[in-house]
């Protein structure tokens, strides 16, 4: 609101109405000036590019050289590397597994048996090198080096072939993103994806070769359509409308590239200030003819060389091998932060943390494993596990009518094992956790833990073994248990009022 000044007071007095005129034509400027700064053109934004675009043009205008950039790192930057298998290993580890579930124990166990030995196998790969495990880890990798992976169902029913099903990885770069087509009823395919009229995902036009290179003339690059029923694209969703993913270096490529080149250009830095440089002047006889030598052009660590009576040296001073240590690892935090993940987990450098610092940031990556394992990764594994039903079905016979399933993810590294266990136990003794999602979140299917519990216990008794690991014989302070004892007695009944106190 704009004030009065001391001239608008003296002009009130003789045109009061001109006086406020005046003042509200200063609130409609002072209006128009407020904005977000970010949105202006003013010095602070000099060579700011602010493109008003979709998550959809973005992706398709970049997708494919952001995936060579990262392939590119990936094959020759250690750091990129190391991005790559920690989010692929972290994400799928050993394997994520299925739960099954259902009342008919007879048909779950046959169906089990049956994908157990499909999955655990290298017949489930379509080119035969991994079973369901290794093409979890290859599905990971893929998605943080290039953007995106395809998965297509293939139905192979050669003889001799256990279970027909074979899975077939393909990467982003098989998709014909040159096709555009306009149909009749208004669906529409645009950059290789198809469309229903009203924007409903119906499949996608996957290139039949994804590189011609030596190949006859007569070969023409061609597509074909694979509906969504045949094919499950893995990727990570930023924006509403994004059709295919954006390698995970995209924040950090060009970070990464020139740290490539700084790293060669330090080591060539400690090379020459390793040597020692010096300038000689050539020395002349008693007749005015030089003295033959060999010219030096060149020098190394430890040179003796040695000159004629009369030569001049010239010493240079080679420059300063300084230490950068600060900035590479501020260099390489910030590379961290763009890959969402920790300085620990990118480097191997555990030298700079502690026990409490290391949890807090092992909570923040777990938030973004979060999202990777049960929001990118979960629709694709249960779209598997439907089409493995559906041939099951047809090979095999019925299945179980309430056939169910939870996906059983790798365990968590603990920073400090012996405390995060005990606040595990404690949640399950008050109702806070299931003991079954306690197994899980160690990476086991709960009901074959019970049961091989049962076993072994079975076993122990049959040899009149007892081990202190056995609850039913001893406390968890590792105290026989004698129920006719009375100081056995005694120590249930302190380990009791020790939990409640707690």
């Amino acid at each position: 609101m704009a004030k009065l000044n001391i001239l608008d007071r003296v002009q009130a007095v003789f045109n009061p109405i001109g006086v406020v005129k005046k003042l509200q034509a200063r609130n409609i400027i002072e209006a128009n000036q407020r904005a977000y700064e970010a949105s202006g053109k003013g010095r602070r934004n000099d060579g700011w590019k602010k493109t008003n675009s979709t998550g959809a043009e973005e992706t398709k205008a970049a997708y494919m050289a952001l995936a060579a950039a990262g392939s590119e790192l990936v094959r020759n930057n250690p750091l990129a590397t190391r991005i790559k298998n920690v989010w692929a290993s972290n994400i799928v580890g050993n394997g994520i597994t299925p739960q099954l579930q259902s009342s008919t124990k007879l048909k779950l166990k046959k169906y089990e048996s049956i994908y157990k030995q499909w999955a655990g196998s290298t017949a489930c790969d379509y080119e035969g090198h991994y079973n369901l495990a290794g093409l979890q880890w290859l599905w990971a990798a893929t998605v943080v080096e290039t953007g995106g992976v395809f998965i297509r169902k293939i139905y192979d029913n050669t003889a001799g072939v256990s279970f027909p099903l074979r899975l077939q990885t393909l990467e982003q770069s098989y998709l014909d993103s040159a096709y555009q087509e306009l149909y009749k009823d208004g669906s529409q395919v645009i950059s290789g994806i198809k469309y229903s009229k009203e924007g409903k995902l119906l499949g996608y036009y996957l290139k039949n070769y994804i590189n011609t290179t030596g190949m006859p003339l007569s070969i023409k690059q061609e597509s074909n359509f694979f509906t969504t029923d045949e094919v499950t694209h893995i990727f990570k969703k930023d924006r509403a409308g994004q059709p295919v993913g954006i390698s995970w270096f995209a924040p950090v490529a060009t970070t990464l590239a020139n740290f490539d080149r700084y790293q060669d250009a330090k080591l060539m830095q400690q090379s020459i200030a390793a040597c020692f440089g010096a300038i000689v002047t050539k020395a002349e006889n008693q007749i005015g003819v030089q003295t033959e030598h060999n010219d030096i052009d060149a020098i190394e660590p430890g040179m003796i060389e040695y000159m004629p009576d009369g030569a001049e040296v010239h010493q240079l001073t080679p420059p300063k091998a300084d230490n950068a240590t600060e900035f590479d690892v501020g260099l390489k935090r910030n590379v961290a932060v763009g890959v969402n993940l920790t300085y620990e987990q990118l480097t191997g450098d555990y030298s700079k943390v502690n026990f409490a610092s290391g949890r807090m940031g092992k909570t923040d990556f777990f938030t973004q494993l979060d999202y990777c394992q049960n929001i990118m990764m979960k629709p694709a594994l249960n779209k598997v596990q439907n089409w493995f039903g559906d041939i099951y079905v047809l090979e095999k016979g019925p299945l179980p009518s309430d056939l169910t399933w939870q996906w059983v993810f790798p365990p968590r590294q603990a920073v400090n094992p012996r405390e995060e266990f005990e606040i595990l136990f404690q949640k399950v003794r008050s109702g806070a956790m299931t003991p079954s999602e306690l197994v899980q979140s160690m990476g086991k299917e709960f009901e074959p833990t019970l049961q091989q519990w049962k076993k072994d216990q079975e076993l122990f008794d049959s040899l009149g073994l007892k081990f202190d690991c056995d609850p039913r014989y001893f406390a968890r302070t590792g105290n026989q248990l004698d129920e006719n004892d009375a100081a056995t007695q005694n120590i249930e009944k302190s380990e009791l009022k020790k939990e409640k106190q707690n």
